[in-house]
């Protein structure tokens, strides 16, 4: 998951309407192997800086248990394209109260606790 920060503000995008966490505000997702500097820049249109990875989520479903590896990248720059549709940027406080899946939450909380 790319945890796009800039400030005390985090992006979200809704997720499609069926599926998992259907309907839900989630950080953007990508295989473990991607270029994401640049799928961060063609996709949303920010110049980003990596950071460290967080420390792996697991989150277990019924049939199958979900891998998290949280990939902070901290925003320099923003292009006009950065307003994606279905994207929304809030601060960590309004993300955590939004609707969002629970390892999501957990991601943000985590974030929270850094900055306190």
């Amino acid at each position: 998951m790319l945890v796009l920060l800039e400030g005390d503000n985090v992006m979200l995008e809704k997720r499609p309407p069926a599926g998992i966490w259907g309907g839900l505000w989630s950080f953007p997702e990508l295989e473990a192997d991607s270029d994401y500097t640049s799928i961060a820049q063609q996709r949303f249109g920010v110049c980003v800086q990596p950071e460290k990875a967080l420390p792996r989520l697991s989150h277990a479903f019924t049939h199958f248990k979900l891998h998290i590896t949280p990939q902070p990248l901290t925003v320099k720059k923003r292009t006009s394209r950065s307003s994606e549709p279905g994207a929304v940027w809030l601060s960590i406080e309004d993300a955590i109260n939004a609707a969002i899946p629970t390892p999501v939450r957990k991601i943000l909380q985590s974030l929270q606790n850094k900055k306190a």
